[in-house]
This record gives structure tokens, sequence and C-alpha cells, in this order.
């Protein structure tokens, strides 16, 4: 029988079965005829062709066999069943259903995020076979830089290797419409790397070769997608114009919704053509000296990487031959995957801790689908005891084991489709919550965040696979235990109470088996998100080097003036002052950077006296860096920076250039540069041509020693740091340091204050220095982590009690005879209300025992992804265990409760 001929016969069913009773007829009639015409009577003749026929519906279900359909007929039918089943318990399904809803809606709304974030950039990346191209010294050294464009042009002209080389530089710079400017990152790029990274515009168009070319000088600027919703989405916005520092550029093009570049979820708000290096940072990209770039590369189609790892020596002597003295010796090429989440580094990073947190993600997402599906079985189970009689007739009236359990499954299949499908909306529901809030979270700022994620056919291909799992693991079970042979015989001993050692077989019964597991599970879900929870608080309370409670600071970019020299160390000398005679002298004070803010500026640190221990490599003395800051005199007061020795700058050396060049360094940089003599006295060159020149004039007396402020959540010791007088390095970009008692009426004060000194200060923005902190991607992404596996742990608690007053009513239930007659021969309420709540408390304790072992192994895994996690975490287990245990006895007490309610005269009167 064909295929069309099989489907037509199931969905034309009653048609069929019309024609099917007519053949069977004509069969009929045409064996009593012939019995007729052999002389019979016709009684006789009919009972002979019913005898030869041997059954019209017996005939009837061999030709449905032969049709080919009979398993689909038969699971619509036990779906039918199975609907009208499920209707008449509508508690039971309820409960059932949005058990799975919850456990099947929690993996698939992880999967999507972990599918956006971590698999999605990969099956990029692998198809256009993309690659980070990075440049560090051929030595054990290693001392990574960045590319200049004399590199980049020698690499793009070498033929063998790289199908395409694009270049990148990201930056922070004041970006907006109008007035209206904020500090965001931008990215310049070359012509060709939107081509490399595969993308299309969705509005106008990418860079041209000349736009891109050194010193073309064109403003022209590609938009990212999420900017341009940001802006207001119109449908002129190719065509206006956006401004970055003191240029307007055109918009010519704005890039697909949730391309961010090589990361998977942050990025810059705006690209410019390279051509525009001049106007941004005011040097041309043809400086043989100027590093600034960021390589990528793609390399022939289906080249593994360890292949082409070994190609690169050609490319390396054909750079080394080009390469200048200034260039710091020979050079080796280093290619790496597309970092997810790289703002421009210069070094290989490892990102494995993503791979963790998606697995990690996806494995508490899959223990809250165990406990559901554990939840599901105990509910089965409990209500196919209840079934018994039912399946008892089933099976004596000849129904095969098989088919009853087809029938169960289905059931349990049906529940499993339901909840997938609230599930789904769950998910869909809780994904754009979700969204909302991290876009809300991360609105201040400086990237813009792209993780989309979005429902497509994957999201319910992987939703029916849990469904499908949720059956497997919940229904097949239960149905193949409750259709045992000695169903009836087990029931009746387990409701009569059991014998004198039944109680033992009862403790450790399937269903509080399952139950005891679930708390464990439970308790390690509730300690993982205690940890988080605990992690994103500790950041809060953690000691930074330096106060953060009453300061305000305000970023003022005089790069956005014509001021010249002279001009700006007038106007900066007298910013303080105006400022100082508003809120008080050792109040305010100026800087070149801020911690936290993704702009320290690492400088090459020499000994003065280094040349005596040069090399060949290093012709100077050993190299040390150290990240560099411009400050006030009163900097180290005003955020209460303690000076562990020597002395501060002065006034002079804070407002003017002229003088002793001075500097004060922190602890740990002093004890590189000179564990063999006392800092304080001794002369350092800051960068290589000061090294070089040997001049003494351009060395820097160690004047202070300091201890130096974090700059990283997840780094322990904070980052060598080197300050020098603001007189000594004026920068153009500046922040304003205000110590105050009320936050908030400081910047209001402030931005008056400021408005009044001078209208055209561009002033980028005024906030509390904590949110630097609060704002810092590693702080934000603790934060999101812990409130997801704070949601985690919610719901694994829900699931546990849910779980446990289902398998306590049931027992309560089942042991109505036994606690009546309990009650008839003299037992207080109390003495059943205990009886069930010690049993509960014990299981408990067996389940909280168990995941305590649970949860020792999951602190271990996630160590490496929470802040302060070296700490004790015993009191977060205690508690963890307590607030479970608080939960078991609750969801034990509604039950016991109800025993207590037990008429023992009713109960001997129906036994």
């Amino acid at each position: 029988m064909t295929l069309f001929t099989r489907i037509a016969r199931l969905f034309g069913r009653r048609r069929f079965e019309d024609e099917l009773d007519e053949e069977m007829r004509f069969h009929l009639e045409q064996s009593i005829e012939r019995n007729l015409e052999r002389g019979m009577s016709p009684i006789e003749a009919r009972r002979q062709a019913m005898k030869e026929f041997g059954g019209i519906d017996q005939a009837k279900e061999e030709s449905r066999d032969a049709w080919g359909v009979r398993l689909i007929t038969d699971f619509i039918r036990d779906l039918r069943y199975a609907a009208k089943s499920l209707a008449r318990v509508p508690g039971f399904t309820l409960i059932a259903v949005f058990t799975l809803s919850l456990g099947i809606g929690v993996n698939a709304i992880m999967y999507s995020f972990v599918r956006d974030a971590v698999l999605k950039p990969l099956a990029r990346d692998k198809q256009l076979n993309l690659v980070e191209i990075y440049n560090s010294r051929a030595d054990t050294d290693r001392d990574y830089r960045r590319w200049s464009y004399r590199e980049y042009e020698n690499l793009l002209a070498h033929e063998g290797l790289f199908q395409n080389v694009a270049a990148q530089s990201f930056s922070e710079q004041a970006v907006g419409q109008g007035e209206d400017l904020q500090g965001r990152f931008i990215c310049m790029v070359s012509a060709n790397y939107f081509d490399v990274v595969g993308v299309k515009p969705i509005q106008g168009r990418f860079f041209t070769d000349e736009e891109a070319a050194p010193d073309a000088m064109q403003p022209v600027a590609v938009a990212n997608h999420t900017f341009w919703q940001r802006t207001g989405g119109g449908s002129d916005f190719v065509g206006s114009t956006i401004r970055v520092n003191k240029t307007e550029y055109t918009v010519i093009g704005i890039t697909p919704e949730g391309f961010v570049g090589l990361n998977t979820s942050i990025g810059p708000d705006v690209w410019l053509p390279l051509g525009m290096n001049e106007a941004v940072f005011g040097r041309s990209i043809k400086d043989a000296v100027l590093y600034p770039l960021n390589l990528v590369g793609s390399l022939p189609r289906g080249m593994p990487l360890e292949a082409a790892k070994a190609r690169l020596a050609s490319v390396n002597q054909h750079l080394n031959d080009q390469a200048l003295p200034e260039d710091n010796g020979p050079r080796q090429l280093i290619i790496a995957p597309p970092s997810r989440n790289n703002l421009g580094n210069n070094q290989p990073r490892d990102e494995s801790y993503l791979e963790l947190f998606a697995i990690l993600s996806m494995c508490l997402a899959a223990t809250v689908l165990i406990v559901a599906c554990l939840n599901l079985t105990n509910m089965i189970l409990a209500r196919g005891t209840n079934r018994r009689k039912e399946i008892a007739i089933r099976l004596s009236l000849g129904a095969s084991r098989g088919r009853i359990v087809r029938q169960l499954a289905t059931e349990g299949m049906l529940l499993s489709l339901l909840g997938g499908a609230v599930g789904l909306y769950l998910s869909y529901w809780a994904g754009e919550a979700m969204l909302a809030f991290a876009l809300e979270f991360f609105a201040a700022s400086k990237f813009v965040l792209s993780v989309q994620p979005y429902f497509d056919v994957s999201i319910i291909g992987v939703t029916l696979a849990f469904c499908a799992l949720a059956t497997l693991a919940a229904s097949l079970g239960p149905a193949l235990r409750i259709t045992r042979p000695d169903l009836v015989e087990d029931i009746k001993r387990q409701g009569s109470g059991g014998g004198a050692g039944s109680n033992w077989r009862r403790f450790f019964s399937l269903g509080n088996s399952l139950v005891m597991l679930q708390i464990a599970l439970s308790l390690a879900m509730l300690f993982a998100a205690a940890l988080f929870v605990r992690s994103a608080n500790s950041i809060a309370y953690m000691d930074q080097g330096y106060e953060t409670e009453g300061q305000v600071v305000a970023h003022l970019d005089y790069g956005l003036t014509d001021l010249d020299e002279t001009g700006l160390e007038t106007r900066q000398n007298e910013l303080l002052r105006h400022m100082a005679g508003v809120s008080g002298e050792d109040n305010v004070a100026l800087s070149s950077s801020v911690p936290y803010n993704f702009e320290l500026n690492w400088r090459p640190i020499y000994r003065a006296d280094g040349r005596q221990n040069a090399t060949e490599t290093d012709p100077y003395g050993p190299k040390f860096w150290a990240g560099h800051t411009a400050v006030s005199e009163t900097y180290f007061d005003t955020l209460n920076i303690p000076v562990l020795r020597g002395r501060t700058f002065t006034y002079a050396e804070s407002t003017q250039a002229d003088g002793p060049k001075v500097a004060i360094i922190d602890t740990q940089l002093a004890e590189l540069l000179f564990d063999d003599v006392d800092p304080l006295g001794q002369y350092i060159y800051l960068g290589e041509d000061a090294a070089a020149s040997g001049d003494p004039t351009h060395a820097m007396e160690v004047v202070g020693i300091v201890r130096s402020p974090r700059e990283e959540i997840f780094r322990r010791n904070a980052p060598e740091r080197i300050y020098r007088p603001f007189g000594q390095a004026r920068p153009r970009n500046l922040y304003l340091h205000v110590a105050s008692r009320d936050e908030i009426q400081e910047i209001a004060t402030l931005r008056r204050e400021l408005r009044q000194f001078d209208d055209a200060t561009p002033v980028l923005f005024i906030r509390p220095l904590a949110s630097f902190i609060e704002l810092n991607i590693n702080t934000l992404l603790i934060k999101m982590a812990g409130i997801t596996f704070g949601v985690f742990g919610g719901v694994a608690l829900v699931l546990a009690i849910v779980g446990v007053y289902g398998v306590k009513s049931h027992a309560v239930s089942s042991r109505t005879r036994e606690i009546g007659i309990r009650m008839a021969l003299g037992a207080r309420s109390v003495d059943v209300m205990g009886l069930i709540l010690r049993q509960g408390t014990l299981q408990a304790a067996v389940g909280i025992g168990i995941g305590v072992t649970l949860a020792v192994g999951t602190s271990r895994i996630l160590s490496a992804m929470l802040y302060e996690s070296s700490g004790s975490n015993t009191p977060t287990l205690i508690g963890s265990a307590v607030i479970l245990l608080a939960a078991v006895l609750t969801a034990c007490w509604v039950p016991a409760r109800r025993a207590t309610r037990v008429d023992p005269a009713i109960t001997l009167r129906e036994e």
C-alpha cells in the first residue's frame, strides 16, 4: 500500500469505514448465497457463513491492520482518552503542567541566551574562518602590543596565508548629537572590515577605500543598530549627522540588528573610517611609531587553526625584514579565535570561563527540569496508586501490559506537551523581561549591549526535545511500575499499614526516595544561587583602596575646545580654584583617569640607573609597566588614599609645568623597581624616549609611596601605578573629583557651578564615583548572574515544596485507616502531627545530607566565577539548608494538619 493511500485512509477514515462495512456485508452475503445454492436453509446458511467468516469485527481489525495506520489511530485514540482522563482531575493536571512549564521554560530561556552569547558567534566565526592576529616580541617576555598602520599594510600585502586582513581601533570618545555628548566607545576600521566579518548594511552603505585611506579626512560614520534605535529610529537617520568630539559626521549606513563587531554582546556606538584618525587622536594613522590597531584576518575556507599556525614563519620573516628599530626587536605573530567580549585587547584572552558559564547555566537549568520531572514522577505514581482498580480490570480483560504502558505514557506525553507550550510562552515572556532589565541595567555603560534572545525553529525543536525528555523521565518509569502484575497485592499491603518491618520500606519507598533526591538537588541549586547573590553583594563592600561614599565625579573633555596649552593650563587652574572655593580645598581634586573606567594608561618605566643591567633586547635596562595617572596635589586627600611614605605633590608641582620632575608610585611598583634599595629619592624614566635620551633632567624623582586603588573585580592586587603632578602632565581629558556628604545634592550643585564657571565647559557626565564600580562590566555580569541563579534557586525551592506536599498528601490519604486506628486507641492530634512531621524532617535531613555533598562540589566549580569565593561558604550552606528545611516542614505541615482531622469512628465504620 502506498504512503499516499495510507494518508488518505487516515484522514478519510469515516468514508473508508463505510466502504469497509459495505465490503464485509458483500462477502458475507456472497457466502450465504453459496450455502443456499448447496441446499441449506436460510438460518443454517447464515450460521455457516458467519462461522467461516470468523466474525465481522475481527475481520475489520485485520483489514485496518493491513492499512498500515493502526499505530497512528491507536495513538489518536490514546490521546483522546488521555485528554478526558486528565480533564477529570483538573487539580492534578494544573499542578503537573505548572511544574513542567517551570522546568521546560527555564531550560528554553537559558538555551536561548547561551545560543546567542556563546554558540551563535562560534558558528559565524567557523564559517568565515576568522582569527585575531596578535603582535608579540619574539622572546619569552612576549611584550604584546598593537599594530602600526605600516605593519598592517605589510601584512595585507603578503600573499600566502590570510585571504584578507582588516584593522580596527577601539577608544572612548565624546559621542552624541548636537551639544548632547556622552563618553561612549567608537571603533575606527579599515574599508574592508565589514566584508571580512561578513555583514551587510540594513540601510545605506559601508566605507569606501577612499574614505578609509590614511589622512582622507572624510567625516562619514556607520551607526550601530542599537544607537540608531536609541536616537529614535527615524527613517531619515541615514544622511543625518552625529558628533564625535568636535567633528560632525554624516551617517552613511546602519549595521544589522545584533551586530557589534567580533564581540558577541558588547560593542561601539559608531564606526569611523581610519582616514579620520587625525581628527580623533590628533596624529596621522601613517605615523610609523603609532601602534593603535587590532587586526582580524580570514583564513582560507576549511584551513584548521593549527595548520595556519604552522605557516606563520614566512609571514613573521616578511614583517621582520621590513621592521624599524622603533619596533623594539623581532616580532612574532600569534593567531587565535576571535574573542567574544574583547574591546581592543592587545593579547589573546582565555575565555574558557564563558564556556564554563554556559555549561553551568545549562546544567543548573537541567537540574530544575530534573526536579520538575521528579515531581511529576511522584504525582503519576500517586495517581497510579489511586487507579489500581481501573488498571487491574483492564489487565484482567486481556489488555496487554505494553498497551496500558503506552496509554499511560501518552498521558505523560500530553502533560509534557502542555507544560512545554506553557513553558515556551513563559520563556518568551521571561526572555523579553530579562532583556529589558539587562538593557536598563547596562543603560549607563559606555558600550552597546546586544543580547537578543530570539525564538525560531531551533527553540521549538529544543523545547520538544525537553518535552520528550520529560516524558521519558517522568512517565515511562511510573507506567512500568504501576502496571506490574502484583500491583493490587502491593497496594493492599501498603494500604493496610504493612507489617512490623514495613516502616523502613515505607520510608525508602520510591516516592519518598525521589523526594529526598529532589531535596538534595534543590539544596545544591539554592546554594549556588546564594553564592552568586553573596558575591554580587560583596562587591559593594569590598575594599577598593580609596573612598567611594560621598564622592562625585565630573568628566570634562577640553579636547573639544580650541584652547592652546597656555589657555588650557589657565582654565584648569581657575577651575580648581573655583571649585575649591565652593566645596573646600581638601574636597576637590583633578585626575586624568578613574578606576574601573577602562582607561588606565599603561606606560613603560625604567630605573635611571638601569643601563648597568642592559641587554640586547632591553638596551636601557629592565622595563616595567605601570598605569599612569596625572593628579592634582589634593587628589590623595580627597579620595582618602593613604600616603604610606614620603609626601604628596605641592601646589606648584600641580599647577606649573616648570620645575624638577617628580612622581609618586604605589607599593607594587616600588617592589618591582626598587626591591634592593629605598624607593624614596630614587630616579626613574617614564617612557622609552626619556630612557633612550639618558638625560637626567628627563628623570623623575620618587617623592612618595601610596596604596593604589583596585581596577578590576577579579584581580586580587591593584595594578602597578605611577602618579605625576597635573602641572607636569597636563591632560585635556580630565575628571573633577568632589567629596560631599550628599551625592545627589552635590551633583546638582556641581552642574550649576560648572555652568556658571564656563558655559562652554565640555561636561560629558556627572555621577557618583561608586557608579564606576557598579557599572563595570564584571560587576554587571555578576549581578545579572546573581539574579538569574537566584531565580533558579527560587524555582527549585518552589518545586521542592510542591513535591514534598504532593507526596505527603498522598501518604496521609493512603494511611487514613492507620491514623484512624491510632486516634481510636488514644493518640492525640499533636501525636499524629508529630508523626508526620518527624518523618518529613528525617527525610529532609537525609536529602539535605546528600545535598551538602553536591553543594560542596558546586562551590568548587563556581569558585572561578565568583568574587571573594575563597572565603568560608559554611554560613551560606547552613543558611541555604535552614531555608530549605523550613520550606519542607511547611509543605509537611499542611497534610499533617489535615491528618489530625481524621474522624476515627467514620474511618472504622468504612472499614
